[in-house]
Parts: structure tokens; sequence; C-alpha cells
């Protein structure tokens, strides 16, 4: 995708969009950083790297280990289990910073499996049921929760740090900080990490 770049943004250091991890003095820790995708496509997954940053496309995605995350709508993949060859996953743990992040089980890890999710914007008229079966992980999915009951729909935030192991069998601490941009559009997935960790 060599056109990614005017619908991507990933700053490198925090911005005013969201607020950053801070030690008590208000200081950004070392080696958190911070990024924001515009996710709002329904018809392509868009590839980070913690090394790299954002990638363009995989031809194969799931032969390719160059790519750690990937982000759909409010679906996100790792590079691992039916996603790809690498030895991804994640898993939630209890805590909303990263002052004293646990050492990292394996055993806990949650690799990604197949979903029902929209490929193309939805058929409001309900006479079609659009979604298909595509790989995610449902363990870094709930970092977001969209509920439909009610117009307009409601969006709650999880608010703990997840453990995300990378292609490479590395690790990051990862965590989702909004859903909207600074300009309280709707369709951005902001998030700080520490990587590596551990």
């Amino acid at each position: 995708m060599k056109n990614l770049i005017p619908f991507l943004i990933v700053p490198i250091v925090c911005s005013l969009l969201f607020a950053c991890d801070k030690n008590d003095d208000g200081q950004t820790p070392p080696g958190i950083q911070s990024a924001t995708i515009d996710v709002r496509a329904y018809d392509q997954w868009i590839y980070f790297s913690f090394e790299q940053g954002l990638m363009d496309s995989p031809t194969d995605p799931t032969t390719n280990t160059n790519w750690d995350l990937a982000f759909h709508r409010w679906d996100v993949r790792t590079n691992g289990g039916a996603s790809g060859l690498g030895k991804g996953g994640a898993y939630a743990i209890n805590q909303t910073s990263f002052d004293n992040i646990p050492e990292p089980d394996a055993a806990r890890l949650v690799t990604d499996e197949m979903i029902l999710t929209y490929m193309q914007t939805p058929d409001m008229s309900g006479e079609n049921n659009q979604r298909v079966e595509v790989p995610a992980n449902t363990e870094l999915g709930q970092w977001l929760t969209v509920s439909m009951s009610s117009i307009p729909p409601t969006y709650t935030l999880a608010n703990n740090v997840f453990m995300v192991r990378t292609a490479d069998g590395q690790w990051a601490a990862v965590r989702f900080t909004n859903y909207m941009n600074d300009r309280a559009e709707k369709g951005y997935a902001s998030f700080s990490y520490l990587y590596p960790i551990h």
C-alpha cells in the first residue's frame, strides 16, 4: 500500500491526543513510545512493527514475520496462531501503568484465531450478514468495547496493559489510550508501548 501515509499518523512522542504514562515527577518514563493509527477503513488491515513502526501491507501476511500487530477497525492481529508464522500473541494484565511490569508469562499467551468481522461497510438495512471469517487476537480485541444497543453507539476503552509477544519472540507492554483523533473523530487506535521489555 503505497498510499497509506495520508491515512496514518504515527507520532514517536506523546501528543495532546492522549495522556501518556508519567512518573510521579510528571516525566514520561524512558523507553515509552506512542502511536496513533487510522483504522477507519473496513477493507484493509494496517501493519505495525515495534522495530519499524508502520509498514506496507505484506504480500502474504501469514508467511511474513516482519510485522508484530495489524489493525482493522477495532480488531487487532498478532503475528502468530491463525494470523502468521511468528511467535506472536497477547494477554491482559491487571494494571493500568507501565510501572513494575511483571515478567512475561508465556503460559498465559492468547494466540490468534478465526473471528467474524465486517471487511466491507456494513449493510445497515440488516438484510445481509456480511461478516466474514478472519484471523485476529480476541484478547487484544478487548481494548475497546462498542455497544450498538443505543444510538449513537457507546464506546468503552479498556484501561489495562496488555503483554504482547512479537513475531520474533520479544515482549512489549501496550496500553490503548484513545479511539479518536485530536478532532474527536472516531476510528483511530492510539496506544502507548514499552519495548523491548525484560
